[in-house]
């Protein structure tokens, strides 16, 4: 899986955000065929996008538990704004980054981990003997 993390500054906010990435044309797919039949058959990843915010500069932050489906929720975003974290909104931004990339990993590593079941089919006559 392919993602493209960003942040910009606008009025004051940092906005951080996580999308799938859009490959130029002759790239691989942002979800690999793999991955995508695993969430075919899985269902989407349930990632929480909050917790725990450690930046390099300041104190932690605590966002609340925010859980999001992927790739059906993307894009992700959260903001930071200098108001509220005039020092360190933009680091808060990228420990936000890394606490999300570490906990879309975990869920990805995760589905793939799990085995493919095996379609089955069986033919019975009946009555039984």
């Amino acid at each position: 899986m392919t993602l493209r993390f960003s942040s910009t500054v606008l009025q004051g906010i940092v906005q951080a955000r996580v999308e799938l990435d859009s490959p130029p044309a002759n790239n691989p797919p942002a979800i690999s065929p793999r991955e995508a039949q695993m969430l075919a058959t899985y269902g989407e990843l349930l990632v929480d996008v909050g917790g725990v915010v450690d930046p390099s500069v300041g104190a932690n932050v605590t966002l609340p538990s925010r859980p999001v489906y992927l790739p059906s929720s993307f894009p992700v975003v959260q903001r930071f704004a200098f108001a509220d974290y005039p020092t360190n909104a933009v680091e808060l931004a990228l420990a936000w980054r890394d606490l999300v990339k570490t906990n879309f990993d975990t869920a990805l590593e995760t589905l793939l981990a799990k085995t493919e079941p095996q379609n089955t089919v069986s033919v019975v006559n009946l009555p039984l003997p």
